[in-house]
Parts: C-alpha cells; sequence; structure tokens
C-alpha cells in the first residue's frame, strides 16, 4: 500500500530536520502503527462516531440542516459539555 502525506510546512521542516532522508518511510509507518495501537482507544467510538456521520448525511439529505456557522456554535457549546471544558478555549 502506498500512502502519500502532504504535510504542513512546520512538521515537514521538523521531520527534515530531526530524521535523515532515508528514514522517513520508517518514521511514518511507526507513527502510524503507534497510533493504531493505543491501548485506550474504544471501538465504542468508532461506531459512534460513524453513526453520527451518517445521522448527518441522512438530515442534510432530508432537507434537515442549518448554517454552518450555527452548527459550529451548536459544536462548540457541546464539545464543551462532552470535555468537560471551557467553551472559549481552544482545543
Amino acid at each position: 500500500m502506498i500512502i502519500t502525506l502532504d504535510l504542513p510546512d512546520e512538521i515537514s521542516s521538523r521531520l527534515i530536520a530531526l530524521l535523515p532522508e532515508d528514514s522517513y518511510s520508517r518514521f511514518a509507518v511507526s507513527a502510524i502503527a503507534e497510533a493504531l495501537l493505543v491501548e485506550e482507544y474504544d471501538p465504542q467510538d468508532t461506531i459512534e462516531c460513524a453513526a453520527a456521520v451518517d445521522e448527518a448525511l441522512d438530515d442534510v439529505q432530508m432537507g434537515r440542516s442549518i448554517p454552518f456557522e450555527d452548527e459550529k456554535v451548536r459544536w462548540e457549546s457541546k464539545k464543551s459539555t462532552i470535555l468537560n471544558i471551557d467553551p472559549t478555549s481552544t482545543i
């Protein structure tokens, strides 16, 4: 499998500064493998995310949508409740 990554300039500059060119691929594979093997991974999160996307697509298809800016405000409020954070913070 071939995966092409379009890295932001800041990240690519750090990668170039820290690693020799011949180790970029090994580093990328290791980073992806580590991310996929995180012990705290909860498969239920994936199921819930997929269900939320399906619901949103159904809403759009049925004409039940709201302006993007309104949805951003609603999400920030909901996110702060879910994550128990200050809604004015940026994460």
